[in-house]
């Protein structure tokens, strides 16, 4: 949840248990439920209500005319996307522009998992490969030293 008009973001403790989070799930699907959560709310201080208020919360345009050109380009597309979905239930489409936010949210929210991811399992293929190279040395040094015994 974001506190509006405040700079914090507040996520309690209940929240860290099944689906979003386990000690028994691995760390891909705690990344996936967390870290969207987590991405997410964070993601609304870029959306189309967050971007509008400045790191104190006081209500500015501090982005460029560029950037909001893009951003509502992109956001546009958004729209778009979602306006296309129909709730077969009531035979309704849903309204992009009005779930705009949380559709920007969830997206973000998304992709900043998978980044997080993605980058952790770059790193542990780092760590395996400088592990295997440290046990190799090891083992290279212990032959080269039972030879010169």
């Amino acid at each position: 949840m974001i506190v509006l008009y405040v700079d914090i973001s507040v996520f309690p403790a209940g929240i860290l248990q099944p689906l979003f989070y386990s000690q028994h799930f691995p760390k891909s699907l705690n990344y996936g439920g967390i870290g969207v959560v987590i991405g997410h709310e964070i993601t609304h201080g870029f959306d189309d209500k967050g971007r509008q208020f400045d790191k104190d919360g006081n209500l500015m345009q501090w982005w460029n005319n560029a950037t909001i050109k893009a951003f509502r380009e992109r956001a546009q597309c958004i729209v778009d996307q979602y306006s296309r979905y129909k709730l077969q239930e009531v035979n309704l489409y849903i309204n992009g522009r009005m779930t705009q936010g949380e559709n920007i949210a969830d997206n973000g929210g998304l992709k900043q998992a998978f980044r997080v991811i993605t980058k952790i399992r770059y790193i542990n293929r780092q760590v395996n490969r400088l592990v295997y190279t440290v046990r190799f040395s090891r083992n290279l040094y212990n032959v080269y030293m039972y030879m010169l015994r």
